[in-house]
């Protein structure tokens, strides 16, 4: 960790590495001057929390109207605005030798003033958010294709297999419910395993959308699965036995921003309505999505699969308890 304490150049170089806002070449020069993989993720995860204030906060758009709003209050005026003295009476200059006590602006000067931060309100603090929501977008986009490339290495690396974790009973719950005591099998457990064979980075798992997520830094031979439900913030297509890339249509989403069928802990939300898309990205924007040719694309809408279906819900389904069961293989179904 000292190495990037201690130098200013790598503390900025860094911060780049950690917003994906280095080049191929600049990141891996990044990962070969670190002392180890292991140091990197720490420094990361250190930046990280570091930075989580920034994350919580929010926005407030001001009123449409409010422009005119002070505009016609300032109109309302007919007389210098009297603010409030800011010397006493027997410090205020004899007349001639200074200004006189009085009103300090003038309404031609408050609307000058007045117009100089709705154009800061207005402009520049949505667009410095909007530009932050769409870096996140794009580093999001960037993580898919990597996980792209690891299940196209994998499926090169295993006879042209994806990466299966292996059976479990038919009616083995994908997600937990209330209850405390029932046993169920992340779907993620299959995609962990690009990790144990380094066919992607830990880190590609993690949207900088989703804050609370943290990238999993563990011995990835020790686990068959994320220890933590927040190591991943993708939900991939369902699997229910060893399969290969090119049993799916070109078009067929194999992966996405987190399903909105769960909350912040994986748990599937049941009982009260669930938003359309994924809330990696908020509440109404949308989702990007990896499909079977390994292209990203972001939709603001979940109707996107082979079929025209919803990528997150299966055919037909209304209430979700957690065994359900895609239709066919051409039925997208991404969770957990």
């Amino acid at each position: 960790m000292e190495q990037w304490r201690n130098n200013l150049d790598k503390r900025q170089d860094l911060l780049g590495y950690h917003l994906g806002l280095l080049d191929a070449d600049e990141r891996s020069r990044m990962e070969a001057a670190s002392e180890s993989r292991a140091s990197l993720d720490a420094a990361c995860a250190s930046l990280k929390s570091l930075l989580a204030p920034l994350d919580a906060e929010t926005a407030c758009l001001p009123p449409e109207n409010l422009t005119q709003r002070i505009l016609d209050r300032v109109e309302a005026a007919q007389k210098p605005i009297p603010f409030a003295q800011i010397a006493a009476p027997s410090e205020v200059a004899a007349p001639g030798h200074g200004r006189a006590a009085g009103p300090l602006l003038a309404p031609r000067e408050l609307v000058g003033l007045a117009a100089a931060i709705l154009i800061f309100v207005g402009i520049f603090v949505p667009g410095y958010y909007s530009a932050r929501g769409t870096a996140r977008k794009t580093i999001c986009a960037n993580n898919l294709r990597l996980l792209g490339d690891g299940y196209a290495g994998y499926a090169e690396t295993y006879g042209s297999q994806g990466p299966f974790a292996g059976f479990v009973p038919a009616d083995t719950p994908w997600a937990r419910t209330d209850s405390q005591d029932q046993s169920y099998a992340r779907n993620s457990r299959h995609v962990y395993q690009l990790l144990p064979g380094r066919f992607v980075q830990a880190s590609a798992f993690i949207c900088p959308g989703r804050p609370s997520d943290v990238v999993f830094s563990g011995d990835t031979g020790a686990y068959d699965d994320f220890p933590n439900a927040g190591n991943n913030s993708y939900a991939t297509n369902f699997v229910d036995g060893p399969w290969q890339q090119q049993m799916f249509l070109p078009n067929m989403p194999i992966a996405a921003g987190m399903t909105p069928l769960v909350d912040q802990d994986r748990r599937l939300i049941r009982g009260r309505p669930v938003p359309a898309n994924s809330l990696n990205h908020g509440r109404t924007g949308g989702q990007n999505v990896l499909r079977a040719n390994l292209s990203v694309l972001y939709s603001t809408s979940p109707i996107l699969g082979a079929n025209n279906d919803d990528i997150y819900r299966v055919q037909g389904v209304e209430e979700y308890t957690g065994r359900e069961r895609p239709q066919s293989r051409s039925d997208a179904f991404l969770i957990p």
